[in-house]
Formats: C-alpha cells, structure tokens, sequence
C-alpha cells in the first residue's frame, strides 16, 4: 500500500517538475529510437563493406547477399505479369504457396551454391486457366 506524503510546492515548481519528467520521458524514448538505429546499421555492415577517400564511399556487397538479392528478384518477377483473376483458386494458391517457400529458403540460404539450388516451379506448369 503506497504511503502519500503532502508536499507543499509553488506553481513554478510544479511546472519545472512537470517538464522535467516531459525531459526524462523524451530522453528514454530518444534512447531507444537511437537504440533501434544502431540495432539496424549493424544489421546493414553485416552485409556491406564500405572504404574509399573521405569524399569517395565505395560500397562492397559479398557474393551472398548479391546471390540472394538476384534470386528474390527472380521470384518476385515470376507472378508479376499475371493475373490471379485468369487462374483457378487452388493452382493460384499453390504458386503463392511455391513463391513463400522459395524466397524462405533464399532467406536461410548460408551459400552462394544454397541460393542457386532454389528453383521456383515453372508458373505455367502449375496455374490452371479458369473455363
């Protein structure tokens, strides 16, 4: 049970003590935004290397991340012309179904030789035209 003790204080107090706790309050939200920023540049190096003169970055991808960059571009481009609407419910479903799949495995992929063993099935081989 909290015990409350009267404290006698001025509308200036008040205040001052109202907007410093605004202070304190902003300073930890500051804190962990600043925190999820470094949190995210970390993430960014473990995939780029940068070097160069002070007026010149040059940025350095590892065969990885480019190889599974490519791989996302080609899933991401096998349903990007068609039509859903065209295709029966099922084999629709079961193309978006081979595109999550394919781009999970990209995602875990630890090689350059892991990426390029993920095929995505041919997209008319498993889309049924509607009658």
């Amino acid at each position: 049970m909290p015990i409350y003790i009267p404290v006698r204080v001025t509308k200036e107090e008040a205040a001052w003590a109202s907007k410093a706790t605004l202070i304190v309050i902003a300073v930890i939200l500051g804190i962990c935004t600043l925190i999820g920023l470094v949190t995210m540049i970390k993430a960014i190096s473990k995939d780029v290397k940068s070097s160069g003169a002070d007026d010149e970055v040059i940025v350095y991808f590892d065969d990885l991340s480019i190889a599974k960059r490519k791989k996302n571009m080609q899933i991401s481009s096998v349903a990007d012309d068609l039509n859903s609407d065209d295709y029966t419910t099922a084999s629709w479903q079961e193309l978006q179904d081979a595109i999550k799949s394919a781009t999970f495995r990209v995602g875990i992929a630890t090689s350059v030789d892991a990426v390029e063993a993920v095929v995505l099935p041919d997209a008319d081989s498993i889309l049924q035209r509607r009658n």
